[in-house]
C-alpha cells in the first residue's frame, strides 16, 4: 500500500476546498482530466522555471523524478544538499508532506530558497505555498534564510530578471499571521 502523502498543490487545494482535497485523496478517479488551457499553463510554468535557472548555472536539475519516482527525488537532494550543490527542483519530504522548490543556492552555512512563478506580483495563493515549503524543509532539517519569490514574465523577461525583484515571504507571513510559519 502507498503511502499517503499531502504535497504541497493538494495542501493549497485544500485551503481551496476542503472537499476538493477529500475528493483528491479519496477518489483520484473522480478529477477531472487536463484541459488543454491547464496544461498551457503548466507549460509556460515549466518555460518560466528552465528560464529561471539560467540565473543560477550548474546546478543540478532533478525535475526528472517528478511526479513519477517523487521520493527518489527527495534522497537524491539530501545527497546533493550534503555536497552543497545548487539543485533545481529540490525535494523535501517530513511527516507525510511533501514539496519541492524550484532553486535551491548555498548560502553559506544556509541556503536561498527560490519559488519562481510566472506572475509579476505576489497572489495569496504564493504566500501559503512558501509558508509551507518553509514547514516541510525546515522540519526536515534544511535551513535557508529566505524564500524569495521571482516573478517574471514571459513576454519581457529581461528587466524582470534582476537579482532579489521578488520578495523576502516569510517575514511578510510572518508579519501577516503574527506567529512564526
Amino acid at each position: 500500500m502507498k503511502k499517503p502523502f499531502i504535497s504541497k498543490s493538494a495542501f493549497i487545494k485544500g485551503l481551496q476546498c476542503h472537499k476538493a482535497l477529500y475528493l483528491k485523496k479519496h477518489y483520484p478517479e473522480l478529477e477531472d482530466p487536463v484541459s488543454e488551457a491547464q496544461q498551457a499553463i503548466f507549460d509556460a510554468g515549466t518555460d518560466i522555471g528552465q528560464l529561471a535557472t539560467g540565473l543560477f548555472p550548474g546546478g543540478v536539475d532533478l525535475g526528472h523524478y517528478i511526479p513519477k519516482q517523487m521520493f527518489d527525488n527527495v534522497r537524491v537532494t539530501r545527497d546533493h544538499i550534503h555536497q552543497r550543490d545548487t539543485i533545481y527542483e529540490a525535494g523535501f519530504s517530513q511527516d507525510s508532506l511533501l514539496c519541492f522548490m524550484d532553486i535551491l543556492v548555498p548560502d553559506g552555512d544556509r541556503w536561498k530558497a527560490y519559488e519562481v512563478k510566472g506572475s509579476t506580483s505576489v497572489k495569496e495563493v504564493y504566500l501559503w505555498d512558501a509558508a509551507f515549503q518553509y514547514y516541510v524543509m525546515r522540519q526536515s532539517g534544511v535551513r535557508y534564510r529566505t524564500a524569495l519569490f521571482r516573478p517574471l514574465s514571459m513576454q519581457f523577461p529581461g528587466p524582470l530578471l534582476e537579482e532579489h525583484t521578488g520578495i523576502q515571504c516569510i517575514q511578510h507571513l510572518t508579519v501577516e499571521t503574527g506567529q512564526e510559519v
